[in-house]
């Protein structure tokens, strides 16, 4: 089969095709048919080994498997005896968060993992757009009451998860004010923002705005002022910059103010079908930007990775 691999940590050009073997599935594997896979920034930051802690993971000195994609949307192709839960000819998709190899013809994910049958009313590309974004914002929100707070600032409103954000806020009926660039704005209000700040004029504001909830995706903001925006009894969301927000969480938890929330989003198969219903009565939207060819997959990253664009970077398979 035909599959994106990479040899080296660094730019996209590292990225080659190349044909690897077919894998087969262990007992309580599935193999999946990919139909299509999407490029997030868990992908850039294991391809550039960014933070450095990825190398710890991944491979000290070099990819120990070379494998990039950690979303899929396709067909269950092979099921051993001892599968219970899917059947061959299911439509699937969901998420292989430590063992990336979607960008590729097959992958085998076990069947207790995140994932779920695809919503029916979405294409397998339109499908792959949602499960990175929305099961890290998904795993922010069960861990706090949400049903007790009225106000949520989205910082990076128009990245992934800033945009899965967007929509669970007014799934669960917030006030949602964004920060964001200026392109942006007019989809985020679309989605359900009610104020819409461009990174200017939220740098450049004269006094701070009080929220039950911040929840910031960029890591660029000094901790302190965040915390300011927060309410004493609210949450600060930090879903970027893992080592020092954790560090700042558990000072935080000690001195009993505003609780932080931070660390990796970790994903069930209950949040992917929780992902699936949402969109299938359209409560969610997919969020495909643009889509690449398997064999484009290096331009593909060097869009994933721009600031220009507004949505998921997705490979047809």
């Amino acid at each position: 089969m035909q599959a994106a691999v990479f040899h080296s940590y660094g730019e996209p050009e590292n990225i080659t095709i190349e044909e690897v073997p077919i894998p087969e599935p262990k007992a309580t594997q599935i193999r999946i048919r990919v139909i299509a896979s999407a490029i997030h920034s868990a992908d850039i930051r294991i391809r550039k080994a960014d933070p450095f802690l990825v190398r710890f993971a991944f491979g000290l000195f070099k990819p120990r498997t070379g494998r990039l994609g950690i979303v899929y949307s396709g067909v269950v192709e092979k099921c051993p005896e001892q599968v219970t839960v899917f059947k061959e000819g299911d439509n699937v998709f969901g998420l292989c968060d430590f063992s990336p190899g979607a960008h590729a013809e097959y992958i085998c994910v076990p069947e207790n993992s995140a994932i779920a049958r695809k919503p029916e009313n979405l294409s397998h590309a339109e499908t792959v757009s949602l499960p990175f974004g929305f099961h890290t914002a998904l795993h922010f929100f069960k861990k706090i009451d949400v049903q007790s707070h009225k106000t949520i600032l989205i910082i990076g409103a128009a990245g992934n998860v800033g945009i899965a954000a967007v929509q669970l806020a007014r799934y669960h009926g917030l006030h949602i004010t964004t920060v964001s660039a200026l392109h942006a704005q007019s989809k985020l209000r679309q989605l359900g923002a009610e104020k819409t700040l461009t990174v200017t004029e939220f740098k450049e504001r004269s006094e701070f705005e009080i929220y039950d909830i911040v929840l910031d995706t960029s890591d660029k903001y000094a901790y302190s002022d965040l915390v300011k925006m927060t309410r004493a009894d609210g949450t600060l969301i930090l879903v970027a910059g893992i080592i020092s927000a954790l560090l700042l969480a558990i000072w935080h938890k000690f001195r009993r103010k505003v609780t932080i929330l931070a660390g990796p989003a970790s994903a069930a198969a209950q949040d992917i079908d929780f992902i699936r219903e949402l969109a299938e009565t359209g409560q969610i939207k997919p969020d495909v930007y643009r889509t690449f060819s398997l064999r484009e997959i290096v331009n593909a990253h060097k869009l994933a990775e721009s600031s220009n664009k507004l949505g998921v970077v997705v490979i047809e398979i």
